[in-house]
């Protein structure tokens, strides 16, 4: 199906290098590292290609910065308000240093970086973690993502304010 996803998004206008950044993707991508399978019950292609970053020496990363750098783009990446230390030690995860690495493909291609949250979090140590990460990683953008009901209770929206503010002057 991998094959079939990939030739329905093939663009028209990719030069051969893209094209082998393309590859190299996907063949990076086809294992997510949490899991013993080829792929994770309702992972897609997408959802695992940041985790190729994690086997090298088939990172993706790298050529996918490239293409980003030759066409003027911005590389977004998700999980920026994740840490190390609140992974389970069994899932060997490694967030932080997954975001430093793209961010080191990034600024090796001359590509500026924008990060996104994974999780709903609300919590000030999420916060702290996203700030951060736009301060050490000089992220031109920050997407807030999963925006629901419970970012509105009093305490979530108190927080939230607080953050946006720090988070716009990281920048």
């Amino acid at each position: 199906w991998w094959r079939r996803w990939t030739k329905t998004r093939t663009s028209p206008t990719l030069t051969n290098a893209d094209a082998a950044a393309t590859s190299t993707c996907r063949s990076a991508a086809t294992t997510c590292p949490s899991s013993t399978d080829a792929r994770p019950s309702g992972a897609t292609p997408t959802s695992c290609a940041p985790f190729a970053t994690i086997s090298p020496p088939s990172s993706g990363t790298p050529p996918i910065a490239r293409m980003l750098g030759r066409h003027g783009a911005v590389l977004n990446f998700t999980c920026v308000e994740m840490r190390d230390q609140e992974q389970p030690r069994d899932a060997r995860c490694r967030p932080e240093g997954l975001v430093r690495r793209v961010a080191a493909a990034a600024r090796e291609a001359g590509v500026r970086l924008a990060g996104e949250n994974a999780l709903p979090r609300y919590d000030d140590a999420a916060h702290d973690q996203v700030v951060a990460t736009a301060q050490e990683e000089r992220m031109v953008a920050f997407t807030y993502l999963r925006m629901g009901p419970d970012l509105f209770q009093p305490d979530n929206w108190r927080r939230f304010a607080s953050f946006v503010t720090r988070v716009s002057q990281a920048g």
